[in-house]
């Protein structure tokens, strides 16, 4: 087998299967298992690691590999890595030789013993000694010491509780590790968990194992075997595997790849990424939460990772740094992803110093707090925090303090906040919201000028501000005040005409925001440009009509009705003037009684709409307009016999003005 071609088949291994082999990769024990890599790439992994968390970590590790250099047994030197160093589930994925690639059927057994550990996450937490049962996962070799030495030193300095998280973190990314785990939980003396994980009662132990004595038990004794019946039936496991399947073969067979991978014999047809049921991996220790919320049923790809582009970095690393500023980028270009990257890196800090952190994201509308909460904030957060969306509109029957107190990120319009804050001034509370929030995002910050509502609300955080500063010399605590994020795509001029008159809103904008900064891209201009969607425009010009004979015919009527009733207006034909001119007409003449100038300039204006329609749409559309009032007119005028008898002659009832008008119509 030549190495190219090795090469290539090991790559897209990598590439096909990088959901997963990103929530299997441990990357501190890998790492010290790469001599090849450079010290440079090393030190980006683990700063990945330290600053966005595993899975960040994980997709560093992927993207040097993927980049080389690759010296000779690059590809070896990484699966025995990934095999030694505690991840040997991500070793089946990687391997191109595919002999131990999980089967559709396996993987999704894997996704549903994880998602009943979630189910049973709290109780799990709760009730287990973390030290036991790493050590007797250790002796059972589902664990190695690289695993165990990290339970032993987030117990020792945390407690249990993050410890228990550290283990199931960990647990889950084995092969073949459920039973073993329920293994060792009877032999540690929590049989309790056993039982609840396995779905066993108390006279049907079988240790959550497969190979029972009949048929019944071999049923009943699979893991939650209940419980994974109900989130079978609500998931559709077969429909999305079948889907999946099919878009794996495809994929595989435009890649063509010449080598052991045997597409004949079946073995690719079966590769299965469960792509709608991605996981993931919390940077806080939390185990791998399952992805198939019931309105995400069926998704043909995985949810994307929360990442930036170099442009939209550039712009938030001030606001990544604690600063406050205003970020300024054109519509369409991600000013909303950068807000909801830096809400999580500003919570993951709070949470990894143990301080209290909440962020409130104001909008000025209320249709966007549900845009905001649906396609970006929930999706990205929703798994290692509380995000909920506030309105005018919402049905909750909860005071905004709850709402607050029960949630970490909060999406509102900026009315709610401030009537809160009118409330507590009521109460007389002497300490408002504000040090309930660690970040405030403001969406369409130039809007906090005047007395827009933003502006009301920063009144009373810049009042705090003063009043720190008398506190700081007294040597008095400070109230905690939040961060201030502004989102806008321009925070424009204000009306001004003059450069300096523009210099001045800006920078009054950007101190009813407490903004140190305006953050435009410099950098990455280029990338940007490449970004923004500008609509093209055409502009194509269009001869005038030579000659419009419907125009002709209905100004030569309207001339003559004119004359008739001795009506002479002073505007032109099919103008607002002079539909303004016979509206007034008509009503002077119903006020003196005068029928015939009342009815004439009714049909006159009548005649003027089918101009305007004419010029405007279509000829046959002003005609339809005009035929369809006469109808309506002549059946008016037109009275039939009580007997309603075919051969008794319809009586009209037209005077000598619908006579003219109307058979001038038909007339011309």
């Amino acid at each position: 087998m030549e190495e190219g071609d090795r090469d290539e088949r090991f790559l897209y291994m990598i590439s096909c299967f990088r959901p997963r082999l990103k929530r299997f990769i441990q990357v501190q024990p890998v790492l010290d298992r790469l001599p090849s890599l450079s010290a440079e790439e090393r030190e980006k992994v683990r700063a990945a690691a330290e600053q966005r968390g595993a899975v960040a970590a994980a997709e560093e590790l992927l993207r040097a590999v993927e980049q080389g250099p690759r010296g000779c047994g690059w590809f070896h030197e990484f699966l025995q890595a990934l095999e030694h160093g505690g991840c040997s589930l991500a070793a089946c994925y990687a391997n191109p030789s595919l002999s131990q690639l999980p089967s559709p059927a396996e993987e999704a057994d894997h996704d549903l013993c994880v998602q009943l550990v979630q189910l049973l996450h709290g109780t799990l937490v709760n009730r287990m000694q973390p030290v036991q049962v790493s050590e007797k996962c250790l002796e059972m070799g589902i664990f190695q010491e690289d695993d165990l030495d990290r339970i032993h030193t987030v117990t020792d300095n945390r407690g249990n509780r993050d410890g228990a998280r550290e283990l199931l973190s960990r647990i889950v990314q084995k092969k073949d590790w459920f039973s073993s785990f329920l293994v060792a939980l009877r032999e540690t003396q929590h049989e309790d968990l056993a039982d609840e994980l396995s779905g066993n009662t108390g006279e049907n132990r079988q240790n959550g194992m497969k190979n029972s004595t009949n048929e019944e038990t071999k049923v009943t004794s699979q893991p939650g075997y209940a419980i994974m019946e109900d989130l079978k039936q609500q998931e559709n496991i077969n429909d999305s595997l079948g889907s999946e399947n099919s878009v794996l073969e495809t994929s595989m067979g435009e890649h063509s790849v010449d080598s052991d991978i045997s597409i004949g014999d079946g073995r690719v047809s079966k590769l299965n990424e469960n792509l709608g049921q991605s996981y993931t991996t919390s940077d806080s220790g939390m185990f791998p939460l399952l992805f198939n919320e019931d309105e995400e049923e069926g998704r043909a790809s995985p949810e994307p990772e929360l990442t930036l582009r170099d442009y939209q970095m550039e712009v938030a690393r001030p606001a990544l740094n604690g600063e406050n500023i205003i970020i300024c980028l054109p519509t369409g270009t991600g000013k909303t992803r950068v807000a909801v990257y830096v809400t999580k890196d500003h919570l993951d800090k709070k949470r990894r110093a143990s301080e209290p952190g909440k962020v409130i994201v104001l909008v000025n509308k209320v249709p966007l707090v549900e845009q905001h909460l649906a396609s970006e904030f929930h999706p990205f957060l929703k798994r290692w925090y509380q995000v909920i969306g506030l309105s005018g509109d919402s049905q909750l029957k909860i005071s905004f303090p709850e709402v607050v107190r029960r949630n970490d990120v909060i999406i509102s319009t900026a009315q709610i906040l401030e009537n809160s804050l009118l409330n507590a001034d009521k109460e007389d509370e002497e300490v408002g919201f504000f040090p309930d929030f660690s970040l405030i995002i403001i969406d369409e910050c130039h809007h906090t000028q005047k007395e827009g509502v933003y502006n009301n609300i920063m009144r009373r955080y810049l009042k705090e501000k003063m009043k720190n500063r008398k506190l700081a010399k007294g040597n008095k605590p400070l109230i905690p005040q939040p961060q201030i994020l502004g989102l806008t795509a321009s925070p424009g001029v204000g009306g001004a005409k003059s450069y300096s008159k523009a210099e001045e809103h800006i920078l009054k904008i950007c101190a009813n925001l407490d903004a140190c900064r305006i953050m435009t891209v410099e950098e990455h201009a280029t990338q940007l440009k490449n970004q923004v969607k500008e609509p093209s425009k055409k502009t194509v010009v269009a001869n005038d009509k030579k000659r419009d004979p419907f125009r002709e015919k209905i100004t030569e009527i309207m001339t003559e009705i004119q004359n008739y009733c001795q009506l002479h207006p002073k505007s032109e034909f099919g103008t607002q003037t002079y539909e303004q001119w016979v509206i007034s007409e008509e009503r002077r003449a119903a006020k003196e009684e005068n029928r015939k100038e009342r009815v004439c300039a009714e049909h006159l204006k009548k005649y003027n709409d089918a101009l305007v329609i004419n010029d405007n749409i279509r000829m046959v559309d002003a005609y339809n307009h005009l035929n369809n009032f006469y109808k309506e007119e002549k059946s008016k005028k037109t009275v039939r016999s009580d007997e309603d008898e075919d051969d008794e002659p319809a009586v009209s009832k037209q005077d000598e003005t619908d006579e003219f008008l109307i058979g001038l119509f038909h007339g011309k």
